[in-house]
């Protein structure tokens, strides 16, 4: 299916520049021979304070200087093809086509870079079974040259095929409402070598939707899909080959039951099921993050389906199942509750403190379910009393966070195991309030390295700032040694250690 698509939209391509090619060398005067009145004119072109009425919206733009605003006046069935920046106002009427392309965005030779927005009404593209009907169509493949394409919110682009095509250079921003139900995704991407390369492709906002099919296919080397809002929904919501995909936002939603091809050389493998699904194609490179949105499928499918070599991608987001801890990005927090997976840096989320992707309200809690050779890592300041018990062996990590505790007669940390104190973030802090009592009080094995500062700043409060072993000798246990190593740090005291 996709070489079908490769080889009619390359023949297309080729013939829509050499048609825009000689509208521009040879009848450029037909547009203002197309003028008419304003009563019967199909659309118009405002520049400044200056309207102009035309029989077509090809004429009008056409005619259209860079930066002007074409405005559809009437419902119109034909193919426009645009090779300048201006503004396709559609004046809540709908612009249809049968064949082709309904708007074809494209640059001219010579490295030009133009932008065109279309907002503010319906687009209609739907042909026969035998016919490839595309919305808009964006491409730019002359070296340095680009062509950015902006579909707003008051947009609606309804098409048997492609909602969206684009290929070469094109940026395509959409925050419109795109709903295709043919064979072809709703936003697809060109995957062919010569045109594989720099396509962007935003999502900001709108919805992006297919019910028999793929919402958004993306192959593009060299690529960059981005999604940060709006909600795209298909049997594959998104299949990426190529390129980037960034998700930081918006909601992406697979129906039915996870289903795939065997081969994974070219073209879609996703065939069901699948709301994001990375695979590599071939030579080409393919990379993801995602740290934020929605990611979703029914029960028999898959959330995340990753056919391609990457991991710690994932630094944020919900999905409607388990996925794989190799894909979690080091320092995010992983919540399983009720069948949702919930992934947040840690920093972001509620908890205090995280054993590896685990995060627990209270850095005690972490401490007393760490195992042997595991790092508690402080997310955020907090004030409580700690204790290392006796059989632990851990690595405090302060990650530049400050521990404090005002409870009297209590050390904020009191170690009866073995630990390590330090702080992989500069900044790293344990101090008390304004309660007298020590800061630290060891019984087991405690070292402290260089990365953190020990402080207590009452002035009133005569105790040590560390006490090491026990003010009464015969507290101690037999066999029970104090040891207490100090690798550097800085040590502020009020008052005499």
């Amino acid at each position: 299916m996709s070489k079908i698509r490769k080889l009619s939209m390359t023949f297309f391509a080729i013939v829509a520049s050499l048609l825009l090619a000689f509208s521009l060398v040879g009848v450029g005067n037909l547009a203002f021979a197309a003028q008419v009145g304003e009563d019967v004119a199909v659309s118009s072109v405002t520049d400044g304070e200056n309207v102009t009425y035309h029989d077509s919206l090809q004429s009008a733009v056409d005619a259209a200087p860079n930066g002007a605003t074409v405005t559809l006046l009437r419902d119109a069935t034909e193919t426009v093809s645009v090779s300048k920046s201006l503004t396709l106002d559609l004046g809540k009427h709908t612009l249809s086509a049968t064949t082709g392309s309904a708007v074809t965005v494209s640059t001219v030779s010579g490295g030009s870079e133009i932008a065109v927005e279309i907002t503010n009404g319906a687009i209609v593209a739907e042909g026969d079974t035998d016919t490839d009907v595309i919305g808009v169509t964006a491409f730019a493949v002359e070296a340095n040259s680009k062509c950015m394409v902006t579909l707003t919110d008051s947009l609606t682009v309804t098409a048997s095929e492609n909602c969206v095509y684009a290929y070469g250079k094109a940026i395509v921003n959409t925050s419109a409402k795109l709903t295709s139900d043919g064979l072809f995704p709703a936003i697809q991407t060109d995957e062919t070598s010569g045109m594989r390369g720099g396509t962007t492709v935003n999502v900001v906002g709108g919805s992006v939707t297919h019910a028999n099919g793929t919402a958004i296919y993306f192959p593009s080397e060299k690529g960059t899909l981005n999604i940060s809002g709006g909600v795209v929904s298909g049997k594959v919501a998104v299949e990426v080959r190529g390129g980037t995909v960034n998700v930081s936002g918006g909601e992406l939603v697979a129906s039915g039951e996870y289903k795939a091809s065997e081969t994974t050389a070219e073209g879609r493998i996703y065939e069901s099921g699948v709301a994001l699904g990375i695979a590599k194609m071939q030579d080409r490179e393919v990379s993801a993050s995602v740290s934020n949105g929605s990611i979703s499928a029914e029960e028999g499918g898959k959330a995340l389906q990753v056919d391609a070599e990457i991991s710690s991608f994932v630094s944020g987001g919900t999905f409607s199942q388990s996925i794989d801890a190799s894909y979690i990005a080091e320092g995010s927090v992983v919540t399983d509750e009720g069948g949702t997976t919930t992934v947040v840096v840690g920093e972001q989320s509620d908890y205090v403190a995280r054993i590896g992707t685990t995060g627990y309200d209270s850095l005690q809690s972490a401490i007393g379910n760490a195992q042997i050779g595991d790092t508690v890592i402080l997310l955020k300041d907090t004030s409580e009393t700690v204790n290392i018990a006796e059989g632990k062996d851990i690595v405090l990590d302060l990650n530049g966070k400050t521990l404090t505790s005002d409870k009297a007669s209590t050390a904020t940390v009191s170690n009866d195991g073995t630990v390590r104190i330090t702080s992989s973030v500069e900044g790293g802090k344990i101090t008390r309030g304004t309660t007298k009592y020590y800061v630290i009080l060891n019984h087991g094995t405690m070292t402290i390295d260089g990365a953190i500062t020990v402080e207590n700043t009452n002035g009133s409060d005569t105790s040590s700032l560390i006490d090491n072993g026990w003010y009464n000798p015969a507290d101690r246990p037999e066999d029970k040694y104090a040891v207490l190593t100090i690798d550097g740090g800085e040590f502020v005291t009020a008052t005499p250690i």
